[in-house]
């Protein structure tokens, strides 16, 4: 992979993840009665559906990796065990640590009374299998859920390949349609395995990858561009103002395909706009972005208690409560950085363990 595709994927990625963080900073719940109704409408627009773009471009640039510098012609079995047990390493090891830790964290602090009474049901309440639930399958480390479906999606990765380079585009243009009339494959224990959303961008990745197709967008006119990521701000807006006002079923294959439309709308844009601007601009990597992977698995819980704490101390206004959800997000990131550092420099083998070398 060339130097300037490579910071494509580790800016993107980066500004995906600091999305991620603002997805869990909503502090603000709506009331009828219209108190507050800018701000709240402010952040989830901006928390909620903004974050759109996020899972769809993981699940690309996840697949596009897996293939790159692959010849699909001369692909072997031994080539898939040897790709799929690396990211079975870089992905599995994660999960399962972060996991760990983050639920024997919030099992710890509840135990205290003034800390338990905040939550309804304190771990240690419930069952031994609704704890395991919550331990690894889905998880306390709720944004972990991403990681979990990308290790299933990884195990199907020769299948879907035989399927992007035997059927071609055809096969991406039925996931597609797929993604407007189901949800998922199947779904297990109220849990959706394989998303026909997601089998499509990943998919998509594989597609792109094996046949080598360039995956800058700059050749879209500026205009066109700025039109895309303005009509991906106002579908959002539709969005969350539908939510309110006509709760619409997205069980629906139209008010799917709809989601699913404004989803893509935001990750052409996106896209090309980076293209666009690093043209202009030479965009250039930072230390930061080494630490993406640390601020995404350390950023769930404390974001989550640090906003409530602050709204059930401070009692805040709705305007002060936007401010908290800036500072939030700020504090979350600084922080979840600095115990980055701290973690690679005194413990740099755990630390590219429990990260997948990242």
């Amino acid at each position: 992979m060339d130097k300037r595709l490579s910071l494509k994927f580790s800016t993107i990625s980066f500004l995906l993840l600091m999305m991620v963080v603002v997805g869990h900073a909503v502090n603000i719940k709506y009331t009828p009665d219209g108190i507050g109704y800018g701000v709240w409408f402010f952040e989830n627009v901006v928390s909620d559906k903004f974050t759109k773009v996020v899972i769809p471009i993981f699940f690309f640039i996840s697949a596009y990796l897996f293939f790159l510098n692959v010849n699909p012609d001369t692909i072997s079995v031994n080539t898939f065990k040897e790709k799929i047990g690396k990211r079975m390493k870089t992905l599995l090891i994660p999960y399962l640590f972060w996991c760990t830790i983050w639920f024997a964290f919030v099992y710890i602090i509840q135990l205290h009374p003034a800390i338990g009474i905040y939550f309804g049901e304190p771990i240690h309440t419930l069952p031994k299998w609704k704890q395991f639930w919550l331990l690894y399958l889905e998880p306390v480390n709720y944004q972990f859920w991403f990681i979990r479906e990308l290790l299933l999606y990884v195990l199907i990765t020769p299948l879907l390949f035989l399927a992007v380079k035997h059927l071609k585009w055809f096969f991406l243009v039925f996931l597609y349609a797929m993604a407007a009339y189901s949800l998922s494959v199947f779904t297990v224990w109220n849990i959706d395995i394989y998303r026909y959303h997601m089998i499509f961008y990943y998919s998509l990745g594989i597609y792109c990858a094996i046949n080598k197709v360039s995956l800058s967008l700059a050749f879209i006119p500026t205009f066109i561009q700025v039109l895309l990521v303005s009509l991906f701000v106002f579908l959002c807006c539709v969005l969350l103002w539908l939510d309110v006002n006509v709760v619409p079923d997205y069980g629906i294959w139209y008010n799917r395909l709809y989601l699913n439309l404004v989803s893509m709308i935001g990750c052409v844009g996106l896209w090309a706009i980076y293209d666009t601007l690093d043209q202009k601009f030479d965009f250039k990597y930072y230390q930061i972005y080494s630490f993406a992977f640390i601020i995404y698995a350390c950023h769930g819980v404390p974001i989550l208690l640090l906003k409530e704490a602050l709204v059930a101390v401070l009692a805040p206004s709705p305007l002060a409560r936007l401010l908290l959800y800036f500072a939030t997000i700020l504090f979350t990131i600084i922080m979840c950085v600095g115990f980055g550092k701290l973690f690679k420099k005194y413990l740099p083998k755990g630390y590219q363990l429990v990260t997948g070398n990242r």
